[in-house]
């Protein structure tokens, strides 16, 4: 559903943007006339009415469609203000309410990708891989609702590490940015992986992290595949095929188009390699 509305939201922008253009050309045709019209009256005054002939227009028709033009800019920009904020406030509302969350998941199971290029691309490239008998060679996922969204952090496959039982991959993950206990403690408690990645973003963020979240990620990720039979078999059965998680945005842990350094899927195979050699 949030693809459905994103895609909506460019068809939407480029409207906006083609009546932007529209008072763009309307002020710049109208400007161009008045000025010219101007030049001419600094030129010579005697020659201002044949210059205005030559045109065929009026100083005062001249004016009004200046005017034309600049009211029907302003317009096009007030309704475009207009506009963006009657979509964020509808969408933030939508978002809010239980059957769009219920929407999202049953289009999140229809559509593995959130970017149309690369989920067309995909379609095609697995629709010539059956014909051929052939597997994919690439593994995409993103929700914990695709096909494979158990490489997801936010699937609920609750992990113990050093006697602490952690609702999802995310939550540890979260949890190990601080050092504070009460704020491990906070995000523990969360309902969700995504309330747990929202609260990651308020802690007190530990010395060095960037240099430890990979570590950090590993781990969390071996205690996931190795305390959960079904999703190690799941894992394993990807074979050889290059996992990738296929944020369109996030350019570390994700593929990002083919623009991210892709850190999660490499994890994820390096686990898989690690279970394989048992």
């Amino acid at each position: 559903m949030r693809t459905l509305l994103v895609e909506l939201r460019l068809l939407l922008v480029d409207l906006l943007v083609l009546l932007l253009i529209f008072g763009l050309v309307t002020i710049a045709f109208y400007g161009t006339i008045i000025l010219l019209s101007f030049l001419a009256l600094g030129l010579a005054n005697k020659i201002v009415i044949p210059y205005f002939a030559l045109l065929g227009v009026t100083p005062a028709q001249t004016l009004a469609g200046f005017s034309i033009g600049l009211v029907s800019g302003l317009v096009s920009g007030l309704v475009i203000l207009l506009l963006r904020n009657l979509w964020r406030d509808t969408t933030n509302f939508i978002r809010k309410s239980g059957p769009y969350k219920s929407l999202e998941r049953w289009y999140a199971k229809k559509r593995k990708s959130p970017n149309r290029y690369f989920y067309w691309k995909r379609f095609f490239k697995s629709l010539v891989a059956r014909i051929r008998g052939e597997k994919m060679s690439d593994i995409f996922f993103w929700t914990r609702h695709d096909e494979h969204g158990y490489c997801s952090n936010f699937y609920r496959s609750p992990i113990t590490i050093s006697g602490v039982t952690w609702p999802t991959v995310e939550h540890y993950f979260q949890a190990n940015k601080t050092l504070d206990m009460e704020e491990r403690q906070m995000i523990l408690l969360c309902q969700t992986p995504k309330e747990a990645k929202f609260a990651g973003y308020h802690v007190a963020l530990r010395e060095g992290w960037d240099d430890i979240r990979k570590v950090v990620m590993l781990k969390a990720l071996r205690a996931k595949f190795t305390q959960h039979k079904d999703l190690k078999e799941k894992l394993l059965s990807t074979g050889d095929a290059t996992l990738h998680e296929n944020s369109p945005w996030d350019k570390y842990w994700g593929y990002a188009g083919g623009k991210g350094l892709d850190v999660l899927g490499k994890l994820l195979m390096q686990v898989r390699e690690e279970l394989r050699s048992e």
